[in-house]
């Protein structure tokens, strides 16, 4: 799973994440769009390793109601990846 996992973040755009959020209806700005997607590059393999600390530096980055999404979407699919 790790490297699957791993092959796709290689290849993920900022309009990948875009797109997830339009299909999806969340509205986030530019800003918070590309700190997500900053985030996601720099600190998966921590997730996926269990640490969540890095969700403690996304929160100061981003607006309240993002912080909020991206924990949500977090909650939703974290059984996916153990």
């Amino acid at each position: 799973m790790k490297y699957i996992l791993k092959n796709y973040i290689n290849r993920l755009t900022i309009n990948d994440i875009k797109n997830y959020l339009d299909q999806n209806n969340y509205i986030v700005s530019d800003k918070d769009i590309n700190t997500i997607y900053k985030f996601i590059k720099r600190y998966w393999e921590d997730i996926y390793n269990k640490d969540l600390s890095p969700f403690q530096q996304i929160k100061k980055e981003v607006d309240y109601s993002t912080y909020n999404l991206i924990i949500n979407l977090y909650n939703k699919y974290k059984d996916y990846l153990y």
